[in-house]
């Protein structure tokens, strides 16, 4: 074996030794994320509930040994995608549907966009 192979072999090893650690590593986030999201649906339940019990009671917030808990409105709008700026852009009175539709178009053709490489795990259903 030569100098060449060898150095092919060593790189193929880290390779292998590298990806082993990536797949431990993606393991470890998958576990934590799912424990997150029970985490979260646990959280969103008793939210639903202290906020039905403080709608009832008037109460607007409760005062804990490291802060407090405050009930207030929240407004939040919907998320501008291209249907929702089309439906926005058509009601408006100086613009008809094709200028609406156009313009649409052209904001979203203008956006900018950037490409990365990434690595994606697809795991098999074990069928």
């Amino acid at each position: 074996m030569n100098t060449s192979e060898n150095g092919h072999i060593e790189e193929n090893l880290s390779l292998v030794n590298t990806v082993k650690h990536w797949v431990t590593i993606d393991n470890q986030i998958r576990a934590l994320n799912k424990k997150l999201r029970e985490l979260r649906n646990d959280k969103k339940e008793q939210n639903e509930m202290m906020i039905q019990v403080m709608k009832q009671n008037n109460i607007d917030n409760f005062t804990l040994k490291d802060g407090q808990i405050q009930h207030k409105k929240q407004t939040t709008r919907e998320p501008l995608n291209q249907k929702t700026l089309f439906t926005i852009l058509a009601k408006h009175p100086q613009l008809d549907d094709e200028q609406a539709k156009h313009l649409n178009q052209f904001i979203h053709d203008s956006r900018s966009s950037k490409e990365k490489d990434v690595i994606v795990r697809k795991i098999s259903d074990g069928n």
